[in-house]
């Protein structure tokens, strides 16, 4: 516990000094090769560029705080606590930090109102004949600066949810016109654990144990072969029909084959009706031509509630997930 709270704090000190990083290089960018040039950038501070010329006693940062304050008041009235307490500090420190750097820049206060190029550090920094390097040098420095952000603390994974028992004869194959019926939002600190509680909210029986069947398009059986290694690797067996489990063989990754329906008996529907399976994997191929012994196998699995999982990208997130080993009693809760 006291471990995790230390990572907590190092996590939230490593946010804070990313923001005042991010701030201070986008204020680098505009005091030393975009003010001086009268070059106008779009947004907040390429307006307060304007009024600094048109009034050049007030600094450009101060010109910015009278735009920024009045925005987020009006994001704090429209958004609430979403805005969140770091964007806040971000719009009041930077226009501090532009206003400081300016008159660091510059040697005097009439230098400083005209934004001299050639006194900015003494001459150092003069670009007065070479206006587009200043301004790519200016507009990475505040693309560098909006780009500095700290890696994702919490991951959303949305999943959503189709009645499909409800419709009888329906393929499980998702297409480009089908709606969900609603929708489900899992939360956690990892990638991995917030899919899995999205597909257990979802309504998904999760196993360890047990057959995947793994019956999918021509253009995805090179995808299958990582994919059923992935379950190989946990623990699970693995069964294809006949051209998918020599791939999967030739491979090294040991598959049981199995017949196609129409090939007769025992098949791929004979392990769902016999409990053999925890997972199906099965993809369709693109274009009108329907494979009707896919439909039965999706339809049968997903009437004996059998997770059917319809892309490889999906089910290999789903195998990813299992490696954690999570059961639900020990998933956490993470406040919102």
């Amino acid at each position: 516990m006291l471990n995790e709270k230390k990572q907590e704090l190092l996590e939230k000190i490593k946010s804070w000094i990313l923001i005042f990083v991010g701030c201070t290089a986008m204020c680098d960018g505009f005091v030393f090769f975009i003010n001086p040039y009268n070059i106008i950038p779009g947004g907040v501070y390429g307006a307060s560029i304007v009024l600094h010329n048109i009034f050049p006693s007030v600094q450009v940062g101060t010109f910015g705080y009278c735009f920024e304050i009045p925005l987020m008041l009006l994001s704090l009235l429209l958004l609430g606590a979403k805005l969140g307490i770091r964007t806040i500090v971000a719009c009041l420190v930077q226009p501090l930090i532009m206003n400081v750097l300016s008159w660091m820049a510059y040697p005097d206060q009439a230098s400083l109102e005209a934004l001299d190029p050639t006194r900015i550090a003494g001459g150092l920094i003069d670009m007065s004949d070479h206006l587009m390097l200043a301004t790519l040098i200016g507009s990475t420095l505040i693309g560098m600066g909006c780009g500095i952000l700290p890696e994702p603390t919490r991951y959303f994974v949305r999943v959503p949810v189709f009645s499909f028992e409800k419709l009888q004869g329906t393929d499980v194959q998702i297409g480009d016109t089908e709606k969900s019926t609603g929708e489900v939002m899992g939360i956690a600190d990892t990638f991995d654990e917030a899919l899995l509680k999205g597909l257990i909210a979802s309504g998904m029986r999760i196993k360890r144990t047990g057959g995947v069947l793994v019956s999918v398009a021509d253009t995805d059986k090179r995808d299958s072969v990582m994919l059923a290694g992935e379950f190989l690797k946990q623990g699970f067996k693995i069964y294809a029909t006949s051209n998918t489990a020599k791939l999967l063989n030739s491979n090294h990754v040991a598959a049981n084959s199995v017949r196609k329906i129409h090939e007769g008996e025992p098949n791929t529907m004979s392990l769902i009706k016999n409990n053999k399976l925890s997972y199906v994997v099965s993809t369709a191929e693109q274009g009108p031509k329907v494979n009707e012994d896919d439909i039965r196998i999706r339809r049968t699995a997903l009437l004996r509630r059998i997770p059917v999982l319809p892309s490889v990208d999906t089910a290999f997130a789903f195998a990813k997930c299992l490696e954690n080993n999570n059961i639900l009693e020990e998933i956490k809760v993470c406040k919102l």
